[in-house]
């Protein structure tokens, strides 16, 4: 009678751990995501140097292009954006060589899933701005994912100079590495 209860009791628990395995497995298809790195080409734009200071000004308005598509065919995976963070990003002057950021007060960045910018999402924003510098870092994890679109979204760099204006024209750049998670699709 022990014996029978024995393997009746074990019986059971191999039906119950093979139900947890296949539940397990359905859950686990819905968890599993793809990290790709992506780094945006630099977007280059000038600086006017016949803008008066004290107001904001555009230096950029444009779309951030991800090829999802060669992306996941390269990996050879069927997915759709899941989120999407920038990990990096910088705003870097080229030229005149000798220039530095000591005619900037502010610096923030907006998006947007169209060209219209109705409505804007704040992405980022610099802290204090070392005059001194030719480079200015934004603060990391910024998240994309609220406007987002399947191949990319639209970004608008903002500036407000202080009263010292810039007297010529400055070329200058963004740097911009995005994190990618992508969810497979069957």
């Amino acid at each position: 009678m022990k014996i029978r209860s024995l393997v009746s009791l074990l019986l059971l628990a191999a039906m119950g751990l093979s139900l947890l395995a296949f539940y397990s497995c359905g859950k686990r298809t819905q968890v599993i995501s793809y990290y790709f790195e992506y780094s945006v080409p630099n977007i280059y734009f000038n600086y006017p140097s016949n803008k008066s200071g004290l107001e904001e000004v555009t230096l950029y308005s444009g779309e951030i292009k991800i090829p999802l598509d060669s992306i996941l065919s390269s990996n050879h995976i069927n997915g759709e954006i899941k989120s999407a963070t920038i990990i990096n990003m910088s705003m870097v002057i080229t030229d005149p060589p000798d220039s530095t950021f000591d005619w900037l007060s502010l610096v923030r960045i907006i998006g947007c899933a169209d060209s219209t910018f109705v409505p804007s999402t704040d992405l980022a924003s610099a802290g204090i701005i070392d005059p001194k510098e030719k480079t200015i870092h934004f603060s990391s994890n910024i998240d994309l994912t609220p406007v987002l679109l399947k191949e990319g979204c639209f970004i608008k760099l903002l500036v407000t100079p202080t009263v010292k204006v810039p007297s010529s024209s400055m070329r200058m750049f963004l740097n911009t590495k995005i994190a990618l998670w992508v969810r497979p699709l069957p």
